[in-house]
């Protein structure tokens, strides 16, 4: 797979943080643009890497074509964890 040009990609396995919410995914700092989300859920459904591995997540989402989601895990690292270990909202657009 090949990494897209300015990408530096570093260390990046998501790590379950002491922060508490509802398991539903409904916490504000959860939530997800719907395109997003159908980005993740993609990659999930393509059942090749392992879900925490955000760098990985990032390249297959590229690979899969989810240029926009690869770059929205880059810049919310850490909700995108959170909804790996707790679900995700879908925010309306």
């Amino acid at each position: 797979m090949q990494v897209p040009k300015g990408w530096a990609l570093q260390v990046a396995f998501c790590k379950l943080s002491r922060e508490r919410g509802p398991a539903d995914g409904t916490h504000p700092n959860w939530g997800v643009p719907e395109h997003i989300l159908q980005g993740i859920d993609a990659v999930r459904e393509a059942n090749t890497i392992n879900m925490f591995n955000a760098n990985m997540v990032r390249l297959q989402a590229v690979a899969l074509g989810y240029m926009e989601t690869a770059e929205w895990i880059e810049a919310n690292l850490e909700t995108y964890c959170s909804g790996i270990f707790r679900g995700f909202a879908a925010l309306s657009t």
